[in-house]
């Protein structure tokens, strides 16, 4: 169960939303700070046990295709 502006978003059983994770880029904070931050957000997703995160070398193909 997910909550969206107060909207509860189910998810069947057995089925993940699947997600990419942008680098986080620090605003007055080192880059290994931000890159550490961004390791603890995927992580927390993937415990999560709702999420199914692309891998990176994925995620830069999908957002070429998209022309992002």
């Amino acid at each position: 169960l997910l909550v969206e502006e107060d909207k509860p978003i189910f998810v069947p059983e057995g089925r993940k939303f699947q997600v990419a994770v942008a680098d986080f880029a620090g605003q007055g904070v080192a880059e290994v700070e931000a890159s550490a931050v961004t390791s603890f957000f995927r992580t927390a997703l993937v415990n999560a046990d709702v999420f199914r995160i692309v891998d990176r070398s994925n995620m830069e193909k999908i957002l070429t295709e998209q022309k992002f």
